[in-house]
């Protein structure tokens, strides 16, 4: 639930963040917090974040609502998918497997945009600031993922100490 309250203020920070700095500097939190999500979360958790998360951020970009709820749906199965088979835990798998999936995020929301807009050109001079976005993404994914990773830990030990029983006196 942390997490969740987690990603949807920084998905609305982001926003805030993009008209401070340039958009392609910022990097897609709701992207990085849904690989936090599918690595630390069980499955069904992990859906119910990244579908929250991609409504959430359609609704605040003016998006097709649910374009993104799809692609964070895809994207937290192949994360549950890569990190199966490859340490997601380290900076540097973690950042190389986050480049690949924000390039294939990209690429999903300008296909989605031409299967029901139709015939949505692409934009040349678009490219050169997504690739810095998709870069950004990756330096930033080992940094959200250890915040996650401190979230989570740090509720866990609270439900932990709140479960301690006193048996002293108890018969």
């Amino acid at each position: 639930m942390v997490l969740l309250l987690t990603g949807l203020l920084c998905v609305a920070a982001e926003g805030a963040l993009c008209a401070l700095f340039p958009t392609a500097l910022v990097p897609d939190l709701g992207l990085l917090f849904a690989v936090a999500g599918a690595l630390l979360l069980g499955p069904a958790e992990a859906l119910v974040v990244a579908v929250l998360l991609g409504l959430s951020s359609d609704l605040l970009s003016g998006a097709l609502l649910g374009q993104s709820a799809f692609l964070r749906v895809i994207e937290v199965a192949i994360t549950r998918t890569v990190g199966s088979q490859i340490d997601l835990r380290r900076g540097f798998p973690l950042a190389v497997f986050v480049l690949a999936l924000s390039l294939f995020d990209a690429l999903g929301m300008a296909l989605l945009l031409r299967l029901f807009l139709g015939s949505v050109g692409l934009d040349w001079a678009a490219i050169g600031p997504q690739l810095l976005r998709i870069g950004s993404n990756a330096v930033f994914a080992p940094l959200f993922a250890a915040l996650a990773r401190a979230l989570a830990e740090g509720v866990d030990d609270e439900a932990r100490r709140e479960l301690r029983l006193d048996t002293r006196g108890a018969r």
